[in-house]
């Protein structure tokens, strides 16, 4: 299992022009299965997604499709945890 940290480059404000292509990019990947969870930070500063059924290779190359990204308003750091202990309803994201 991955956590994608993500950190905002820009002030807030800044990202809503492309807030809804960045929900998309990521709407993409829940409907694969691969991003499993995703929300804002509070207070607003970025985000966090939980992504499993992928390898950091694939991730660093999802992430240059992201609008938050493509321009330049974030940046991600991706880290791998091997989940051994979860509640029954969170069993598929154990390793």
């Amino acid at each position: 299992m991955f956590l994608i940290i993500g950190r905002y480059t820009v002030p807030p404000e800044q990202m809503a022009d492309h807030l809804d292509g960045h929900r998309a990019w990521i709407g993409s990947h829940v409907a694969t299965g691969h991003f499993v969870a995703a929300g804002p930070e509070i207070p607003l500063q970025g985000g966090v997604v939980m992504c499993v059924g992928a390898t950091r290779d694939e991730i660093q190359a999802w992430m240059k499709e992201d609008p938050y990204i493509i321009h330049g308003l974030a940046e991600y750091d991706i880290r791998e945890y091997n989940m051994v202990i979860a509640t029954e309803g969170a069993t598929a994201l154990k390793s």
